[in-house]
């Protein structure tokens, strides 16, 4: 009676099937699951040289156990000095049992001698791992667009992943079926972001060096510019100027520091508090010491008329002076400072705001 026993080189058996699973991903748009095998046979203690039948059988244990998948037979297949090589090994009963499903998998080689005998099983089996299986998880029924999900069961299905409901146009990604929260599983606006607790920041814009440049806060607070972290609760710290449109309410719209004198008048600084652009220009409008015209820019952005506006004004520089102001052109202010107790022009700086 024969006495046959094989030594396989599990690591080129690997590489083998790696080369072969390669070759098939990248020549056929039909996945073959097929591999192959090498190893070396001993008859009697001999490298065996002939030709033999064999067979590999695939097993979801070391012992016992039952065959899983198909018996992939070989006949006739030349050994010499004991190797021999198995090409397109099958074990994937394509109406059946998929043994290469990505659980543990055990090969048993049976073999006899060519046209003769019956099959001796040789052990141990050979445990074969991953290489396989990545063939097997571009299969398995799956059709494009569909993902294997594990049963729990032994086995792969294929499965639909569910449709994302973000709508995708070339670099751009949208949703318009309704509201999204974050945090929340119950948006009630068309972005609802909610806090995990009251120091988070819940949402964050920085600029293309990556700083932080707008920040809100759970608690209410606001930041805008070079942020620091400490925004009032409910409040709005801003680093750097706060403008708005010259025909909204609410804010300082210009601020004008002048001296008027009989001989000069000179802007000595100016802010314009509006969206818009442009400077306070200041002229004589009278002979008289400390009689000084303020034009205010006009365009986009700022205010349209001084009818809509208020101000105030205040003489810089000494006591019992005040100026009056009075609008003299939709975009400019007659102001005269005077002295209060005799009402005697007086020339020199003052003041004045634009709400």
């Amino acid at each position: 009676m024969k006495n046959f026993k094989k030594i396989i080189s599990f690591n080129l058996m690997l590489m083998l099937i790696s080369i072969y699973a390669s070759h098939v991903l990248a020549g056929s748009s039909s996945i073959n699951q097929t591999f192959n095998y090498q190893g070396q046979l001993l008859d009697n203690g001999s490298p065996a040289n002939g030709n033999y039948d064999i067979t590999i059988s695939g097993f979801f244990s070391s012992t016992g156990g039952t065959v899983q998948g198909l018996v992939s037979e070989h006949l006739n297949i030349p050994v010499s000095n004991g190797l021999f090589t198995l090409t397109d090994v099958d074990i994937v009963d394509p109406l059946g049992v998929n043994p290469l499903d990505g659980l543990e998998l055990f090969l048993e080689v049976a073999v006899k001698p060519a046209s003769a005998g019956s099959y001796t099983a040789l052990s141990p089996r050979q445990s074969i791992k991953a290489v396989p299986y990545a063939n097997n998880l571009s299969r398995n029924g799956a059709t494009a667009g569909q993902v294997l999900t594990f049963n729990g069961d032994g086995q792969w299905q294929a499965d639909t992943p569910n449709d994302s409901p973000w709508a995708v146009n070339g670099s751009d990604v949208s949703y318009d079926a309704g509201n999204v929260g974050i945090g929340t599983d119950t948006p009630t606006s068309t972005l609802d972001v909610q806090a995990t607790s009251p120091t988070d920041s819940i949402f964050r814009v920085r600029n293309d060096a990556g700083q932080p440049r707008l920040e809100v806060y759970s608690n209410g607070g606001l930041e805008v510019g070079n942020l620091l972290g400490n925004p009032p609760a409910r409040g709005l710290s801003v680093d750097g100027d706060v403008k708005q449109l010259g025909t909204s309410n609410g804010m300082l719209k210009y601020m004008v520091k002048a001296t008027c004198d009989s001989g000069s008048q000179v802007v000595d600084s100016n802010f314009n508090g509006t969206a818009g652009s442009g400077a306070v220009m200041v002229s004589a409008f009278d002979i008289d010491a400390g009689a000084c015209r303020l034009t205010f820019p006009s365009g986009l952005g700022n205010m349209t008329d001084l009818n809509n506006r208020y101000w105030v004004a205040t003489a810089i520089g000494g006591s019992n002076l005040i100026v009056t102001c009075q609008r003299s052109a939709s975009h400019a202010l007659d102001c005269r400072r005077t002295i209060a107790s005799s009402g005697s022009a007086s020339g020199g700086q003052f003041m004045v705001l634009v709400y």
